[in-house]
């Protein structure tokens, strides 16, 4: 007998059980209608063989839905499972005319998944949950970048490559002792700040009116230029100290 014949079998037999069952049920019933009195009618009025008798007639309508779902699966699941394994087949050999392998694909999204699921990972995914808003500009922000760029004609492959390049020096770089000297140097203090920011504006107004040739009494009236004589103490002051740390 094949496998497909004992299963009908078997669904034969659980219908028959059911038609039973049902036929028993519907026995009560009409005597609890026929004669409400007596021993029987005591016992359909104590709540739990109420209870019992409902979650049997529940129990039995869940049973006919599945029986059926197994009865229509009996009929079609055949030729759904074969449909399927067409498709895969059919899916599997146009990844691999383009150089995909299916099972390394396969590998590597498992590894993916291992990933999401783990609960560093998970903390991220609920982060941003909590914060929509936070998510929603963060991608709408690299979605115009990523959309000027392509616009602009960058090689979004070289860009992608520099970037990763960029990222492991910087990484190196961070994770360095020099980095480490230079942020206790003081060099993000606020007044170091303030002094590029300072050195940044000089600059651009500088060429703003660009080079000029100062002359023979520009530079025998520059000593007495407030301006020029303060940032040559400052320069002077920056020599000694960079003097010390030289030696």
């Amino acid at each position: 007998m094949s496998d497909n014949a004992q299963i009908l079998e078997a669904l034969e037999k659980l219908n028959a059980r059911l038609d039973s069952l049902e036929a028993k049920v519907d026995g009560l019933s009409g005597s609890a209608q026929v004669a409400p009195s007596g021993a029987l009618a005591e016992k359909l009025a104590d709540p739990r063989i109420n209870a019992s008798l409902v979650r049997i007639l529940d129990r039995a309508q869940t049973l006919e839905s599945t029986v059926k779902v197994l009865d229509n699966l009996a009929e079609h699941g055949p030729w759904m499972l074969e449909a399927g394994v067409q498709v895969t087949t059919l899916i599997v050999a146009e990844a691999a005319k383009t150089g995909i392998d299916p099972v390394a694909l396969g590998q590597r999204g498992l590894a993916i998944a291992q990933k999401a699921i783990q609960p560093a990972s998970l903390d991220l995914v609920e982060a941003a949950l909590d914060n929509p808003g936070v998510a929603a500009f963060a991608l709408n922000t690299g979605a115009k970048v990523f959309r000027a760029l392509e616009d602009n004609g960058t090689d979004m492959d070289a860009l992608s490559a520099h970037a990763v390049k960029a990222s492991v020096k910087l990484a190196a770089l961070a994770t360095s002792p020099q980095a480490d000297a230079a942020l206790d140097s003081g060099l993000l203090d606020p007044k170091a700040v303030a002094m590029a920011e300072h050195a940044g504006h000089a600059l651009t107004e500088a060429q703003a009116e660009g080079a000029k040739s100062p002359g023979i009494f520009g530079l025998l009236g520059a000593p007495f230029d407030g301006d020029v004589m303060r940032f040559l103490g400052f320069g002077l002051s920056f020599a000694r100290k960079m003097g010390k740390r030289l030696a």
